[in-house]
């Protein structure tokens, strides 16, 4: 999009947040939440502040709090890039632990988010889905990889794709060489298209 001489550029910050759980804090998380937005770049460290206030509250929650930014400039495009990543012990956690994310994620966007509304709306296509899906399975498991290898985009085998067109969710499963299983939900929460969900299971191969 151009923008006219009334409207000055506004440099942006892309910013990904990472809630995952485990057993342990070098362990692989067996459910990752994930959301994407631009922020203004000074926002860095209430960004931080907000996202660890999930575990920051009354009683002890064992948990790994990492972040990182960083700086893309590749060929005509350029932007900056602030990564959250929340590890959480599973036995602190319960089932409504989910909906507490969605609280979140709904908290910061609406907080921080400097959002791209017409990008956002407009449907994915299903190799847009797959891709999508297949890049936020690597990046949300990453920060496990200094215990294991980690996973190779290329590896990923496509089991199944679903798209519900009244919620636009897409449902994409993948199994791994090892027989780890990804069930990657895109959409995930409503009126925030940029959310998703990475289930991890086990099954060694036969």
């Amino acid at each position: 999009m151009e923008l006219s001489d009334s409207e000055p550029y506004e440099p942006s910050l892309h910013v990904t947040v990472t809630i995952a759980t485990s057993s342990a804090p070098w362990g692989e998380p067996m459910t990752a939440w994930i959301t994407q937005f631009d922020s203004p770049p000074d926002d860095r460290a209430a960004l931080a502040e907000a996202t660890r206030s999930l575990v920051s509250g009354e009683g002890h929650v064992s948990h790994t709090f990492r972040y990182e930014g960083g700086q893309t400039s590749w060929g005509g495009f350029g932007e900056e890039f602030y990564n959250l990543y929340l590890l959480v012990a599973e036995h602190a956690i319960d089932l409504g632990f989910g909906a507490l994310v969605g609280v979140l994620f709904k908290s910061l966007k609406d907080r921080f988010g400097r959002a791209n509304q017409e990008a956002e709306q407009r449907p994915l296509t299903r190799p847009e889905a797959v891709m999508r899906a297949r890049m936020l399975v690597v990046s949300s498991f990453e920060p496990a990889a200094s215990v294991r290898k980690s996973v190779d985009p290329e590896s990923l085998q496509l089991v199944s794709d679903e798209h519900d067109l009244e919620s636009g969710q897409w449902t994409i499963v993948f199994r791994a060489p090892e027989g780890s299983t990804y069930e990657v939900t895109l959409g995930l929460s409503e009126g925030l298209p940029t959310t998703a969900r990475i289930r991890r299971s086990y099954r060694a191969e036969q």
